[in-house]
Formats: structure tokens, C-alpha cells, sequence
């Protein structure tokens, strides 16, 4: 679930290529496990609902981010 909350993070960027959005999918489509975590880390984000814009979650975000992101610099990225 780690990596679906991981592709989650990254695909809320304002910033968020097309490339990353297919490799989103390409990675949720790879196994019923990925499948899995993928729609239950998208049902826990729509539950959120407006606490999503709260700045502590923000926050929490940004911070999720940025781990994710030194985790991708010294990992191979998951299929």
C-alpha cells in the first residue's frame, strides 16, 4: 500500500506529466495486488474530503513527497 500511497502523493502535484500519470497506471495494472492498494488508497483520498485541504494534511503531503521522491533517488523504481 506504501507505493500505491506513494503514486497517490506524486500524482496530486499540479506539476504531474503524463508520463508519470502512465506509469501510475502502468504500475496499478502490473498485479491484483497493485489493483488493490490502488483503489483503496483512492477510496481512504475521496473519504478525506475537505479535511484533504486542511494545512496539517497538506503539509503531511508535501512531506510524503519529499520522502518518496529520496526514496525513488537511492531505490530502482517498483513495477
Amino acid at each position: 500500500m506504501t507505493a500505491a500511497a506513494e503514486w497517490l502523493v506524486r500524482l496530486q502535484s499540479t506539476d504531474t506529466s503524463a508520463e508519470t500519470r502512465q506509469a501510475a497506471e502502468r504500475w496499478a495494472a502490473a498485479s491484483p495486488e497493485n489493483a488493490h492498494a490502488w483503489a483503496q488508497v483512492n477510496a481512504l483520498w475521496s473519504d478525506l474530503g475537505d479535511a484533504a485541504q486542511d494545512p496539517r494534511v497538506i503539509a503531511m503531503r508535501i512531506r510524503a513527497r519529499a520522502d518518496a521522491e529520496a526514496r525513488r533517488k537511492h531505490t530502482p523504481p517498483s513495477t
